[in-house]
């Protein structure tokens, strides 16, 4: 069975902030305002998860999931992490 997973993450600090997917090492830097929807689908019995430091936003997907990343509406990513 699969899970589908839905987040929205919007970006109230002043200044843009590096997001980073894990654990693929791709990132990218996302103006102070967007607004990020993070769309996961993968096997059941995992999640995503979440790190916010002062300076970025990492985004772990799991084992056999695909992650998209949409900003104000528009793709950033779409990777998949290969089930171990």
């Amino acid at each position: 069975m699969l899970d589908l997973q839905e987040t929205r993450i919007r970006l109230t600090i002043t200044r843009s902030m590096r997001i980073r997917l894990e654990p693929w090492a791709d990132e990218f830097e996302c103006p102070a305002g967007a607004k990020l929807e993070v769309v996961a689908r993968g096997p059941s019995g995992d999640t995503l998860e979440f790190e916010a430091d002062g300076d970025s936003i990492t985004i772990y997907g799991w084992a056999g999931s695909i992650v998209d990343v949409l900003r104000d509406g528009t793709s950033v990513f779409s990777i998949q992490h290969r089930a171990g």
